[in-house]
């Protein structure tokens, strides 16, 4: 008997308990997007700029006057939203890519997948790369910044105030595509069963 070379990347797809692990995600990705809304008040006021608004800040200028809205607004918030990055949002893309992945390799059904599939099932990998990528440019551009007095001061590069901004772009293209694939693996795996 020949035995078939398989991807580790195959292997991942196929996984035996692939829904388990999507649902458990899911609870994990819920929970943690109640936190983020939870904890954003250590941060910010309810009417200041919000995360996504800094996330895509393309300019150094609107990075800055978020960060001395937020220094304004709220005592400790850059250190607040630092120590968030730090315990919650490197985990957060691992938990919504596997989430994704995982549903859709799931909604699929194929223990064999095409290259399509394959690529559909990396898109959340792909958005939690860049995830990261921006929430290390965020943590470096904050680095000194522990008070109103040293958001008033800080200077941003403009480059790594426009890469990080470009990475959350790609993050968020890449996510909603996933999303996209899981949703349209949901109606081909509905249409087949019942049509």
């Amino acid at each position: 008997m020949i035995k078939e070379d398989v991807s580790l990347l195959e292997q991942l797809y196929g996984f035996r308990y692939r829904g388990r692990a999507a649902l458990l995600c899911l609870v994990l990705f819920l929970i943690f997007t109640g936190l983020f809304q939870y904890l954003s008040t250590s941060y910010r006021a309810a009417a200041d700029p919000t995360l996504v608004d800094l996330q895509l800040s393309f300019s150094a200028r609107q990075f800055h006057e978020i960060i001395m809205v937020w220094s304004k607004s709220v005592g400790g918030a850059i250190d607040n939203y630092k120590l968030m990055t730090l315990s919650l949002d490197y985990f957060y893309p691992i938990i919504y890519s596997v989430m994704l992945a995982f549903a859709y390799s799931s909604a699929r059904g194929n223990d064999k997948p095409n290259k399509l599939d394959m690529a559909l099932f990396v898109l959340p990998f792909v958005a939690a790369f860049f995830d990261f990528f921006e929430n290390t440019f965020h943590l470096v551009l904050l680095r000194n910044v522990h008070n109103l007095v040293h958001a008033i001061i800080a200077g941003y590069s403009p480059l790594a105030v426009g890469l990080s901004a470009a990475a959350a772009t790609l993050k968020f293209l890449f996510f909603y595509a996933g999303i996209l694939a899981v949703s349209g693996a949901v109606v081909y795996r509905v249409k087949k069963r019942f049509c």
